[in-house]
């Protein structure tokens, strides 16, 4: 008998052998997918926390004073005045736990762990703002860190 085709060992050996590729092939799938999310994810509160900074950035380069940090010291907020209108900068608490405000006004989503504002010591026109952010995955390792130096050319020596 020469009759051609496969057999039902072999249909079922082929079927085995494409459910292991297929497993490891979902199985990657997966991953990258998780891994795309969380990608996502953290461009997005970077974004947001870089938009945030802007804000302060040009706030910091139009203030008239700066009245905390003082000199030479680092503080987890900052106090500052453009003309007669007074600013504070910090982490909020409560319902703004984990994000920027200002003025008790929310720059950013709750994605901030950590705000510093570091002054030079010279003339304190300088300043050095660091954002940690949180881990998307609520985590605490892989935090990121966003950090600008801002110079205010309207502070008095």
């Amino acid at each position: 008998m020469d009759q051609k085709g496969y057999t039902l060992v072999e249909l079922v050996v082929g079927m085995a052998i494409m459910t292991i590729i297929m497993t490891g092939i979902l199985g990657v799938l997966g991953v990258s997918v998780a891994s795309y999310h969380y990608a996502q994810k953290r461009t997005y509160e970077v974004q947001q926390a870089r938009i945030a900074i802007n804000e302060l950035v040009n706030d910091l380069q139009k203030a008239t004073t700066i009245t905390e940090p003082a000199k030479g010291a680092t503080s987890s907020r900052a106090v500052y005045a453009i003309g007669s209108d007074n600013y504070t900068v910090e982490i909020g608490t409560g319902a703004n736990a984990g994000c920027i405000v200002r003025n008790g006004n929310r720059i950013t989503a709750n994605i901030v762990k950590d705000i510093t504002f570091e002054r030079d010591s010279s003339d304190g026109r300088m300043m050095t703002v660091t954002v940690v952010l949180n881990n998307p995955e609520n985590n605490s390792t892989g935090e990121f860190m966003l950090s600008t130096k801002v110079f205010s050319p309207n502070l008095t020596r």
